[in-house]
């Protein structure tokens, strides 16, 4: 009997900066989230909590208990 094993993908680190440059990407030059997925490798949600941060951190607003993810 063979036995198939889902490999996981392994999981991307960016960097602040990295997820920053993103974020603006996103906000000031228009692109979308599916051609961020695209550059970056990064899941999907993982790029629309960016822009929201970055959305929110724009416009005065600061992260109460969670790290910029």
């Amino acid at each position: 009997m063979t036995q198939i094993i889902k490999s996981r993908k392994e999981r991307a680190n960016f960097t602040i900066e990295q997820k920053l440059d993103y974020a603006k990407l996103m906000v000031n030059e228009n692109y979308s989230n599916k051609k961020i997925i695209a550059i970056s490798g990064a899941g999907p949600s993982a790029v629309t909590r960016w822009k929201k941060q970055y959305l929110a951190e724009i416009s005065g607003q600061t992260p109460k208990s969670s790290k910029a993810k």
